[in-house]
């Protein structure tokens, strides 16, 4: 049997830490609270499967195993339904570990408590939004929104970090959303390419570019919205402190956040005319979730910060994960995906609403497609796995997501 009456619900959990210190994975110690951090969760069921969809407001998620299980314990949906993404805000904690083989910095023992409490909020929100199920319906539409850009720049007879304006760079916001019986809001997903890293500098623990969009969608529907990373592998906000200090410009605190509002609020605005144009609604869809890990040959990382760190493995298991939530899928990869990989990935999948998702269940590191190992960039420089994943990739990714059950 598949295709039930949708039921749905949804959660949130504010997860600011109460302690900043030792939490800043991007450098020195955090100095201040700029706006809050949340988990928020969406279950949805059909009478006989279910899935479960959380974003969180940090740098990474790390390894999710036990989380998953933990949460497949508590409310019987299987972990392979469950996809676990970071809004990767370089200004909030990181979470979890690093899995086998990654390159990622080191986890604090403060980062590591606060993955504790993390954790524990995540599992309540999923439980709580499985708890508030109400008959629901499902409905999808896409825009656009030029608040990203292509970051590899040649310099110096290499690729570095900036803007690239002649890059690949993927303008799709792709929104779905959940509502109740009577056409209320219960939760919305975004889809969107870009690193929030606008307030990267400042020291100020904050949600970013990603949290300012989330939270104005969700004030406008008075309902949950969760941001799931898109192909962000190759992908710099326009607006950032980093970018107007390479310009020649510092700007003040103030300054650097109206950046970070004014962008949340242009995809904020994309989202809602997008949600508000939706004309088409399933309260009956096919869920499924499925998860592979596929081993690949593993790569040092080279030119990278001091600080990084690398396990020296023969091969490295990259996580997949495929839910279908009706004609959309969530194609979740652990790691940051660049354009022309998600490209790949998203065009070989069995659906009419494909949606990559990068950081899904945890973070390798960066997930280079193979001409930017070609140029030598960034995203290939810090990549753990060898040249040749993509197709190998997206070709699992296709049979987990045309597998209609989640048993």
């Amino acid at each position: 049997m598949s295709g039930g009456m949708l039921r749905a619900g949804a959660a949130q959990a504010d997860i600011t830490p109460a302690d900043l210190t030792g939490l800043n994975a991007m450098g020195p110690d955090f100095v201040g609270l700029h706006d809050r951090t949340f988990a928020r969760a969406v279950v949805i069921e059909n009478g006989v499967d279910a899935v479960a969809v959380v974003s969180a407001d940090v740098l990474e998620l790390g390894v999710t195993v036990d989380l998953r299980a933990r949460i497949a314990a508590a409310t019987g949906i299987p972990a392979g339904a469950i996809l676990l993404a970071p809004t990767h805000t370089h200004n909030a904690p990181r979470g979890g570990l690093t899995p086998a083989g990654g390159l990622s910095r080191a986890a604090s023992a403060e980062s590591l408590a606060y993955t504790d409490a993390l954790f524990d909020a995540i599992l309540d929100a999923v439980v709580r939004a499985q708890n508030a199920a109400v008959p629901a319906r499902i409905g999808v539409g896409t825009g656009r929104v030029d608040v990203n850009i292509n970051r590899d720049v040649p310099r110096d007879g290499t690729w570095r970090l900036g803007q690239n304006p002649d890059g690949p760079s993927d303008k799709t916001l792709t929104v779905v959303a959940v509502h109740d019986a009577d056409d209320r809001p219960i939760a919305t997903l975004l889809g969107y390419a870009v690193h929030p890293t606008a307030a990267l500098g400042t020291r100020m623990l904050s949600a970013d570019v990603a949290g300012a969009a989330a939270s104005a969608v969700s004030e406008a529907l008075d309902a949950p919205t969760l941001w799931l990373p898109g192909s962000l592998g190759d992908q710099a906000v326009r607006g950032s402190l980093e970018a107007a200090r390479t310009g020649g410009d510092d700007l003040t605190v103030d300054e650097v956040f109206a950046l970070v509002d004014t962008q949340g609020r242009t995809i904020a605005d994309e989202a809602l005319r997008v949600a508000a144009a939706i004309d088409e609604w399933r309260d009956a869809a096919d869920l499924s979730g499925r998860e592979a890990a596929l081993g690949w040959p593993s790569k040092p990382g080279t030119d990278l910060p001091p600080d990084m760190h690398q396990e020296e493995l023969d091969l490295v298991a990259l996580r997949l994960t495929a839910l279908r939530i009706g004609d959309v899928v969530l194609l979740g990869v652990g790691g940051e995906v660049t354009t022309a990989a998600a490209a790949e990935i998203m065009a070989a999948a069995v659906a009419p609403h494909p949606v990559l998702v990068s950081m899904a269940n945890e973070r390798l590191g960066y997930l280079a497609d193979d001409d930017a190992f070609a140029l030598g960039t960034f995203a290939a420089r810090g990549c753990p796995i060898q040249p040749g994943w993509v197709p190998a990739a997206a070709d699992v990714l296709a049979r987990l997501a045309a597998e209609r059950t989640t048993a």
